[in-house]
């Protein structure tokens, strides 16, 4: 049975293609609003509940065997998103200068016979940046298309930021996860 990549990710794309060969994109169509009780692991609960809700409306409208997944940056309690202007991007980019925040990763396998459900979580501290620095990155990268308004392989070369955890996880697919979640199946063992 086919595998299918519930996102238009270039950077989960690149990610699982280290991993399977073949595979078909169809990005999930879904209203990404999802009510989930704070609580105990909150954070986890909601980036897991969001891959599944992916996953799962494309294994509904399309079957084979789906991948869905979804990153989000929090800093503290706050949920920092993707900026919708340039202005955003720098306010975002700016409470993370000099702070420690939490990329997590819900991924989702389902399959005709299963489905999986699991996270990655990856600490990221940035240095102090000046608002030059930050306004430099947002104007050279243009970050709209990405959580926490920046891309991890971009920053990595220009500022000095410390990872504590997954790599692949902050670009969008922690791929040892994934690798676990695909060996669970004869069809896909990695």
């Amino acid at each position: 049975m086919k595998l299918v990549l519930a996102s238009a990710s270039p950077r989960r794309f690149e990610i699982l293609k280290t991993l399977v060969k073949d595979f078909e994109i169809i990005p999930a169509d879904i209203d990404e609003t999802i009510e989930i009780q704070q609580g105990e692991n909150y954070q986890p609960r909601l980036c897991m509940a969001l891959a599944q809700k992916k996953a799962q409306a494309v294994f509904e409208n399309h079957g084979g065997n789906v991948l869905g997944a979804d990153t989000l940056v929090f800093l503290g309690e706050e949920i920092l998103g993707k900026p919708t202007s340039k202005k955003h991007g720098l306010d975002i980019l700016s409470k993370l200068s000099g702070n420690t925040h939490k990329v997590i990763t819900g991924v989702a396998f389902i399959t005709d016979t299963r489905s999986i459900i699991d996270y990655e979580q990856t600490y990221v501290t940035f240095p102090k940046l000046t608002l030059e620095e930050i306004t430099d990155y947002v104007e050279q990268f243009s970050p709209y298309d990405k959580a926490g308004a920046y891309g991890i392989q971009e920053i990595k070369d220009i500022w000095d930021v410390k990872l504590k955890g997954s790599y692949t996880n902050v670009l969008g697919l922690p791929k040892n996860l994934v690798k676990q979640m695909l060996n669970m199946t004869e069809e896909y063992s990695v």
